[in-house]
């Protein structure tokens, strides 16, 4: 498998952990974003959560980013170059470990629910 078919597969396996997660939720709609499948609050349709080919993006407080990104798998999330300060992007080879962060991403959803700062 190509570096490039691998990186999409991984953004697929990322987003069935997802959809296993909080798929089935009423409150929760998904659609693509910045070409990855993204994940929106549906009472407000802010994004949430996105699986790129690379891992796993989460909206939260900047204080949180900063705080996660002394992880070895985070880091920062700019698509075209803009690093956006209230997004992080875990990454992992292997998307199955995406489920141990449950607690984060409903932490995500509920952020952006309650009305997170704009970009």
């Amino acid at each position: 498998m190509s570096d490039e078919a691998a990186a999409e597969q991984l953004a697929q396996d990322v987003r069935e952990v997802l959809i296993e997660l909080i798929g089935d939720r009423p409150d929760v709609t998904e659609r693509r974003t910045f070409g990855m499948p993204a994940f929106y609050c549906a009472s407000n349709g802010k994004m949430f959560a996105g699986a790129t080919k690379r891992g796993l993006v989460l909206k939260l407080p900047a204080a949180t980013v900063r705080e996660l990104k002394t992880r070895p798998d985070a880091h920062d999330f700019g698509p075209g170059g803009r690093v956006m300060k209230e997004w992080v992007e875990l990454r992992r080879d292997d998307a199955a470990g995406f489920a141990d962060e449950f607690a984060l991403i409903l932490a995500a959803k509920d952020f952006v629910e309650q009305g997170s700062s704009p970009e």
